[in-house]
């Protein structure tokens, strides 16, 4: 008990820690995820919405979490891995020979009986099932389960035990520290827990509060239903009055005088038909039609000219007033008329929106309104939100064998006859295989029906009906995407199981062999070796090893498929290969892999059907299409052949039960309005034209008599002004005078006819105040617009939304359009390192295969960079294949929307969808990685390469027990990591960084951090591991060098790439860095394809229509108000009448108020009396007429001013009451995270540079060598050049600021031709070495020279170096010539030097003994190597790629020298130079060589301590590329850091530095320095050196410019300005 303890309560504290975590990181994505809604809901629509996500979070979170951790757990123990710890799943078989050619039996479960006499064995169908209860001291712990599996036993587990505090003492042996449980769920099994995440109970607060606050609305809008306003209710009434009054005044008497008396005389003829009939035939003459016509014509047009509508009272008999009365009224008939046309006819033709409300509305109801008004049809739900469980119906149907006898336990569990069954054969396969199926068809039906039972809860929101093709096509894009969502989550959880095995690398049968060694008869000691395979294929790679056309391949290179068939043992000569059916690396790679080919063949499977030792009858597959498809194919599919989905229409109609429907439709004939805009314009027009036409009629008189007076009268014209004074007073006279009050008969009393006129100015008043403020109110009122635009454009339509956003419609053609239609580009940036040539098959493999032929230092580093870039190449391979999954479903995906949103609310609703896929993508990721991380560790799987638990011997055991039960007892030991002892027994998080073989000897090793790690797992630790190698030049150059890739793997910086980042926090992401992505609102607007917009405006009436109003308004007005303050004047002046009766004495006065009734004859008009009417009235009524005219003047202004501002705050208040409408605004607390990566910024960094001194040195012609010393003794540096052409010498004498004097010339003697120059010069010439000895004199040296070829003749001198050879304290010379067949033993001789430069002694066996090859020597020099060694090696530059070097001279007499040791090493082709330094930071030399012609540099840097049995000096051979044509280099220290680097000279007088860095390699990212002179490039500079000539401890260069036959010096600058 306390062992297993220590495992599982580890364990449950992963998954609590994780539940905790998941939680966090889901509520968090939760509360993030954007809550779109276009208008602003209310609250309890926002409270259902709510707890329907709330409760689909609540409910589906913890199944989600449990339903993947039971998949895991199922696969990994089905999949029988061996365990660490306690071993309790399977016992590994052992045998003495490794190979794929033995046949090998499973290994055999791990039998448990328990304290309750039940037992079990450990299998694939028993895996996770096979358990039982634990004990402590021999005492049964209740609840508490052990089992093949510790997480199975786990989850199976119950912690009651854990709520007694004795037991609790006596597991911990402690009463201090640790406590009981105190909680309500003590039987509850953990599993049980789990399925709700440890959450005992949620709590949950919706604010509407902040939701509105969130939402931000700008304004509301909501529509009434009321009866007109009372203002425009009167004005109407007032209209239609004065129409019909107008109306009737012409129609009644023409009814009674023309209308009546025809009616009753054709009543009168009916009934004396019969004896009129015979009379009128006798006395009536009879009229054809044509003159019937003709005669009604004549009457009409003599009717029409005696027509006199404005006929005086009493009548005139002047001709001349009759004339022009008829004038008038043909004048106000024709205006009249045609006005009246004119406006009828506009009034008739402007459209008229009619609204109808159908009440309680059924399915049919809305189907018919549907089709005829779809447009405008609304129907607001009672219910808004409907589960989807009522509203459709999905169905599928599953491939058989998820419902076959196959997956069941009568096939798993099947006997067969054989007893010994091998690996490789089916019926071993087959209990595996077909429990991994069933399992697999277990989830993928529990995984549908938990998604159904979440789908079917969802709420569908909808505040109005939806149409029932929108209904259609939203539920069918629903239930596609249900679809494919449900198979990609399967899909990944697939994916990343496997994934899992295959980079973890877990131990069974068949991935891995147990061997052990056996010495006098005893076993003692074992081992894991891993399995390797040939396996057959057509194509192998050109690294990998072959044999008779099969490939190689082992389990820890993942980027090979190696399986093998599966067969059929009938005997142990005959097999049958079972199609379709192979074996991989593990059991659930082995059935992915497969097909089910043979379970439909009849003939197949009565070869495996024959086999089986039972009595159930097993029938094969019925055939299908699909019989060849893999085991994965179909898992893909979650094993479903077919879905289907039933919509109900009438279904959701019930579900929303729409009390009302609303529809508008549009009209122009309205008869009502017709007919009353028709009474109004009636009434109004005849007012006017009554008022117009004699006033028109009489101006045109006056204006024709006007001129025909001015024509005859000669007499002086009055001016302008006269007439304007006439005008003036004529109008004063008319407004004093007018009288609209007269009597019937008129009157020619005063009082009376100054009342009226009184009367009448209140009228006008009146009637011009009234009048007034309608118009007033006419103008503000408003009314609203409907505009139809038919096939708008995406411009016609962003113009209509800017202006009438609040009510622009524009329905959608098609309103389920597929994302990929508009978002034109979503792709993933993934990070560089999935494209670099790291995680390229091509170089994995073959580092893979050639790490094989390499030497043990770089082996390692082979190795380690194909294992951990072929795991990231397996993680970014599944990053891209499930983002394409994913990216295709959401490509697929439709975007739904009834009517065309706007481009804000576009870009809002795209961002939000492509936010949320990035965010799911990464969360569901995670969830399962961490899931597969803690089963991995809770189960205590054992890796093949024993990176967590390392199996040993539990005793010694005899080898023939062995040799025949192949069963070892084993122990298992936990791997300890770090100086913390971090124990995979207990953390599964152990690292540490990984090591290479000699990587303290190989200095580039020691220096270079990959940044990867070794843990207890693979998967985990190549997630810790991190790329920052791989963003450092030189790291990354060291790499491109060692694995010989041909081009720079440097991974470079971006502001969404930082290096520092583990693969863990790139693999969440799925290795994205950034999302591309684009969408065109203009794409989804035509893909939309509005065939109409429709928007309302809300404006003021146009003209027209005002005029038409007024016109009406004006007939009603004049009529209503002349009948009102007429009979308001006679109430009021009988009420003064009254009063004064009782005041004044005189009886009769109230007599001369009355209305006279004179009759018609004895009227006369006297113009005289009327006009002095007003001259009679005293003063004071004067007065007192103004102050009452006045007041009621102030009076009316100041009612007109108060109508004016009431008209203006009314409409104030409209405007704003229509302004409140909510606009499209993403709602939810939403958290937006902007994440900023910012590269890194260095220093700026001050780079030496060499400045060219614009002086040259000239020398004779063809100068060719170059050496430097102190030859005059004054401490600076002189210059010697050997002239070719010139026969001599030139000496430079250095100066103290760096310069040189003119050169002094010494001959060589006539045609010497001298090449090799170092003090000692070469004459090839003349084939004579000479020594130029110096002295004390300005001469310099003594001449002639000593001649050093008299006693040793020299051909052909290839090198020459001076060198104390035997560590006499004399310098000795060393000599090489060119190859020459005849004196082969004269290729190098060694002169040794016996003190007085005169005197040598010539050896020539120092290394021809060792020379077997027919190459030149090019180049000497003498170094050391070995610190042990007290002697300097020769390193001899050949001309066939060799170096060769020569350690340990021998000294067998005076006269004899040699070498012991010689070693040949090979560098790149065309070598042309050679030097030595220290290119790093050890104490030994380095060599560097250049070749011209192939423009490279290469070093050879020494590593110490790497001897081999065949050479004792071992170089790290690195090359780089260089500029163009290379002739000469020099090592110099530029930049002062302790390490020599490489100046090269080029064709082109460019000097570039190679700069050494602390990994032991240069950086390619040279400094390049141009040198620009006037030249012609015909020939090359060469002889490059570094010296320093100013005494600043910076080098300096020098070099011969043969083309000028001069020296160039370049000197060394502080900084780079």
């Amino acid at each position: 008990m306390r062992r297993i303890a220590v495992f599982q309560f580890r364990t449950l504290r992963d998954f609590c820690e994780l539940s905790q975590k998941l939680i966090k990181d889901n509520l968090q994505t939760f509360l993030q995820t954007e809550f779109v809604q276009i208008h602003l809901i209310s609250e309890d629509q926002l409270l259902i919405q709510m707890g329907s996500f709330i409760a689909d979070f609540v409910d589906m979170t913890p199944k989600t979490y449990f339903r993947i951790l039971s998949f895991i757990q199922n696969i990994t123990a089905q999949n029988l891995f061996l365990t660490g710890a306690s071993i309790t799943s399977v016992l590994p078989l052992f045998y003495r020979e490794r190979g794929s050619k033995i046949k090998k039996l499973p290994y055999p479960g791990i039998n448990y009986t328990y304290a309750d006499n039940s037992s079990c064995t450990c299998s694939s169908s028993t895996a996770n099932t096979c358990m039982g209860l634990s004990t402590l001291n021999n005492d049964i712990v209740i609840g508490f389960k052990t089992g093949c599996y510790m997480v199975s036993a786990l989850l199976n587990s119950t912690l009651e035990v854990f709520h007694n505090q004795t037991f609790i003492n006596i597991l911990t042996n402690s009463s201090n520290d640790f406590h009981k449980l105190n909680s309500s769920s003590s039987n509850d099994t953990v599993g049980t827990l789990m399925k709700q995440m440890f959450i005992t109970h949620w709590l949950n607060q919706t604010s509407f509060e902040q939701f509105f606050n969130e939402c931000k609305p700008n304004f509301c809008q909501y529509t009434i239903t009321k009866s007109y306003e009372y203002l425009l209710i009167i004005t109407i009434l007032i209209g239609l009055f004065g129409g019909i009054s107008s109306t009737l005044r012409i129609l009644i008497p023409l009814i009674i005088t023309k209308v009546w008396p025809f009616l009753r005389k054709l009543l009168t003829r009916r009934r004396n038909h019969r004896i009129q009939l015979s009379q009128t035939e006798t006395k009536k003459t009879k009229y054809s039609m044509n003159d019937r016509r003709k005669q009604f014509f004549q009457f009409l047009e003599e009717k029409l000219i005696k027509l006199n509508l404005f006929e005086s009272a009493p009548p005139s008999t002047n001709e001349t007033i009759l004339l022009q009365q008829r004038y008038t009224t043909r004048l106000y008939l024709i205006m009249f008329f045609l006005l009246l046309i004119i406006l009828f006819l506009f009034n008739s033709i402007k459209p008229q929106i009619i609204q109808v409300i159908k009440k309680s509305p059924t399915s049919d109801d809305f189907r018919h309104l549907e089709k005829d008004y779809s447009r405008t049809l609304r129907c607001p739900c009672s219910q808004i939100t409907t589960e989807y469980k009522y509203l459709i119906e999905i169905k599928l149907t599953y491939y058989e064998i998820c419902t076959s006898k196959f997956v069941s336990s009568d096939w798993i569990n099947v006997e067969y006859n054989e007893e010994k069954i091998f690996l490789d054969d089916i019926r071993y396969q087959s209990k595996f295989y077909f429990q991994l199926l069933s399992t697999l068809c277990q989830m993928s039906k529990q995984t549908i029906e938990e998604r159904l039972q979440s789908f079917y809860r969802t709420q569908f929101l909808s505040h109005e009906l939806v149409h029932s093709q929108s209904f259609q096509l939203q539920f069918q894009s629903i239930f596609d995407q249900f679809k494919r969502l449900t198979s990609e989550s399967f899909q990944r959880s697939l994916q990343l199981i496997r994934l899992n095995f295959q980079i973890n690398q877990f131990n069974t049968e068949l991935n891995s062999d147990f061997i052990y060694d056996e010495t006098h008869g005893r076993i003692n000691s074992i081992g894991i070796l891993i399995q390797s395979r040939w396996w057959s294929t057509h194509e192998c790679s050109r690294w990998n090893h072959t044999n008779e056309h099969r490939c190689y391949c082992e389990p820890t290179y993942l980027n090979a498929s190696c399986s093998i068939n599966t067969v059929l043992r009938l005997n142990e000569t005959n097999e049958i290969i079972i199609p379709g059916m192979f074996i991989g690396w593990f059991p659930y790679e082995s059935i992915l892999n497969s097909t089910l080919e043979c379970f439909y063949n009849e003939t197949c499977f009565s070869q495996i059907s024959s086999q089986i030792n039972s009595t159930d009858h097993f029938s094969i597959l019925n055939s299908s299409t699909n019989e060849n498809n893999t085991i994965e194919y179909l898992a893909n599919q979650l094993f479903i052949q077919s879905w289907s989905n039933e919509s109900s229409f009438e279904s959701y109609f019930h579900q929303c039960h729409p009390l009302k429907c609303e529809y508008k439709y549009e009209t122009r004939l309205n008869f009502i309005y017709i007919f009353t805009t028709f009474l109004g314009l009636v009434g109004g027009l005849n007012i006017v034209f009554r008022l117009l036409s004699p006033l028109i009629i009489k101006l045109i008189y006056k204006l024709y008599h006007y001129i025909d007076q001015c024509k005859r009268n000669t007499q002086e014209q009055l001016t302008f002004v006269s007439h304007l004074r006439i005008f003036f007073k004529f109008i004063t006279t008319t407004l004093i005078e007018i009288n609209l009050f007269s009597p019937i008969p008129p009157s020619n009393d005063p009082k009376i006819i100054r009342r009226n006129r009184r009367t009448t100015r209140i009228y006008f008043i009146l009637l011009l105040t009234t009048f007034l403020i309608l118009i007033f109110y006419i103008t503000l009122e408003k009314e609203t617009v409907t505009i139809n635009v038919n096939n708008p454009t995406v411009l016609q339509y962003k113009q209509l939304f800017n202006q009438y956003s609040n009510t622009l419609q524009c329905p959608c053609t098609h309103i389920a359009i597929k994302h990929k239609m508009f978002i034109t580009q979503f792709e993933p940036h993934y990070h560089e390192v999935c494209s670099s040539i790291y995680t390229s098959s091509k170089l994995i493999e073959e580092l893979y295969f050639n790490s094989g032929f390499m030497t043990n230092v770089i082996r390692d580093l082979y190795r380690f960079v194909a294992k951990n870039f072929g795991i990231i190449s397996v993680l970014c391979e599944l990053s891209k294949n499930m983002l394409n999954i994913s990216l295709l479903n959401f490509e697929q995906t439709d975007f739904v929307t009834s009517d065309v949103i706007s481009y804000d609310e576009f870009n809002i609703r795209i961002e939000t969808i492509l936010g949320e896929f990035e965010r799911t993508i990464s969360s569901q990721f995670t969830e399962i990685f961490q899931l597969i991380q803690i089963v991995n560790h809770g189960n205590q799987l054992a890796t093949i390469n024993e990176i967590n638990w390392k199996f040993i011997l539990k005793y010694n055991l005899s080898y023939e027990i062995v040799r025949t039960t192949h069963v070892i007892p084993l122990l298992a030991l936990p791997i300890q990591y770090n100086s913390s002892n971090c124990s995979c027994g207990i953390q599964s998080n152990c690292l540490r960084p990984e090591s290479f073989l000699y990587e303290k000897k190989f200095l580039q090793l020691s220096k270079l951090n990959l940044g990867f790690h070794v843990g207890c797992e693979n998967f985990n630790a190549i997630l810790q591991s991190n790329l920052n190698c791989f963003y450092d030049s030189a790291c990354a150059t060291f790499l491109e060098i060692v694995l010989k890739t041909g081009i720079s793997p440097q991974l470079t910086y971006s502001s969404s790439s930082i290096p520092n980042k583990t693969i863990e926090q790139l693999f969440s992401k799925l290795f994205v860095i950034e999302w591309i992505e684009h969408k065109s609102f203009e794409i989804y607007f035509d893909e939309c394809q509005p065939e109409i917009c429709r928007y309302s405006d809300y404006v003021r009436y146009n003209f027209l229509y005002i005029i038409i109003f007024l016109i009406a308004l004006f007939g009603g007005l004049t009529n209503g108000m002349h009948l009102i303050i007429n009979c308001l004047s006679i109430i009021v002046y009988k009420i003064i009448d009254y009063r004064k009766k009782k005041i004044e004495i005189v009886p009769n006065s109230v007599q001369s108020d009355m209305i006279e009734v004179i009759p018609e004859s004895s009227i006369t008009i006297d113009q005289s009396n009327e006009n002095s009417i007003e001259d009679q009235r005293s003063s004071k009524e004067i007065r007192r007429d103004k102050i009452l005219l006045i007041c009621l003047t102030l009076l009316c202004i100041i009612v007109i001013i108060a109508s004016i501002i009431s008209l203006f705050l009314t409409q104030t208040r409209k405007q704003e009451e229509q302004s409140l409408v909510t606009t499209p605004h993403t709602i939810v607390n939403t958290t937006t995270t902007t994440k900023r990566i910012t590269q890194s910024t260095t220093s700026k960094i001050c780079y030496k540079t060499f400045k060219y001194q614009d002086e040259i040195y000239l020398t004779e012609h063809n100068p060719v060598a170059l050496v430097m010393g102190d030859f005059n003794q004054d401490l600076y540096v002189d210059l010697a050049v050997a002239n070719a052409d010139s026969n001599s010498i030139s000496i430079l004498l250095g100066n103290e600021n760096a310069s040189f004097q003119k050169q002094r010339t010494y001959s060589t003697g006539n045609r010497s031709n001298p090449q090799k120059l170092a003090v000692v010069v070469a004459l090839n010439g003349t084939d004579e070495i000479v020594i130029f000895f110096g002295n004390t004199t300005n001469d310099l040296f003594d001449l002639p020279a000593y001649n050093l070829t008299n006693r040793y003749p020299h051909k052909n001198v290839s090198a020459i170096e001076i060198y104390d050879w035997n560590l006499d304290g004399f310098n000795d010379l060393l000599i090489s010539h060119y190859f020459n067949t005849k004196s082969f033993s004269k290729q190098f001789n060694l002169l040794l030097n016996f003190g007085n430069g005169r005197d040598f002694v010539e050896f020539g066996t120092v290394v021809t003994d060792k020379l077997k090859n027919r190459s030149d020597i090019l180049g000497v020099l003498l170094t050391h190597f070995d610190r042990t060694s007290l002697t300097d090696d020769m390193v001899l530059q050949m001309s066939n790629r060799e170096i060769i070097i020569l350690s340990e001279p021998d000294f067998d007499g005076i006269w004899k020298a040699m070498y012991k040791y010689k070693e040949e090493h090979y560098t790149m082709q065309f070598v042309t130079e050679m030097i030595k330094g220290k290119f790093n930071y050890d104490p030994m030399d380095d060599l560097a060589v250049i070749s011209t012609y192939s423009n490279k540099l290469e070093i050879l840097y020494y590593v110490e301590g790497m001897e081999s049995l065949a050479e004792s000096h071992y170089f790290f051979q690195p090359s780089y590329l260089t500029r163009w044509y290379p002739t000469s280099f020099t090592r110099l220290n530029f930049n002062d850091d302790g390490m020599d680097d490489i100046a090269i000279l080029h064709c082109d007088r460019a000097i570039t530095v190679f700069l050494s860095t602390e990994y032991g390699i240069h950086d390619r990212n040279y400094l390049s320095f141009e040198i620009n002179v006037d030249s012609n490039n015909r020939t090359c500079p060469k002889l490059l050196k570094s010296v320093d000539l100013n005494q600043d401890d910076e080098d300096d260069l020098i070099f011969i410019d043969t083309e000028f036959n001069a020296v160039r010096v370049v000197l060394n600058s502080v900084c780079d300005d």
